[in-house]
């Protein structure tokens, strides 16, 4: 899904794992530094083959701190991104519609108690 942009190598992506591994701080982050993070955890869900339960608590570890304006810093190309790779990985994040923006249906999946089960 997500394929290395000109330039990127498997190294570059290994130092970024690296760099993120602690997490981010997301209050504190830019709009820049908040893409790297996501581009990175999509890059490390996918390269890992992260699924189903996996996935949905290791992005709930990942995502913990972030709040829904801090969701709505980001571009809407790199949210869809982020939800794609999820929902490909069998974690179900809503649509967004008039009534939830994009980055409420993160939200509803971080405040979860339990995954959301879907066919």
């Amino acid at each position: 899904m997500t394929s290395l942009a000109a330039g990127d190598t498997e190294e570059n992506w290994h130092e970024l794992v690296r760099k993120w591994e602690d997490g981010i701080n997301p209050k504190e982050a830019t709009k820049a530094l908040l893409k790297e993070y996501i581009r990175t955890k999509i890059w490390l869900y996918e390269t890992e083959a992260l699924n189903d339960f996996t996935l949905w608590n290791v992005f709930r570890s990942d995502f913990e701190d972030f709040t829904a304006e801090t969701f709505g810093k980001l571009d809407v190309l790199t949210l869809q991104s982020l939800r794609i790779c999820l929902r490909y990985g069998g974690v179900w994040v809503p649509s967004n519609n008039r009534s939830l923006s994009v980055q409420n249906t993160f939200i509803k999946v971080l405040k979860e108690d339990k995954q959301y089960k879907w066919s």
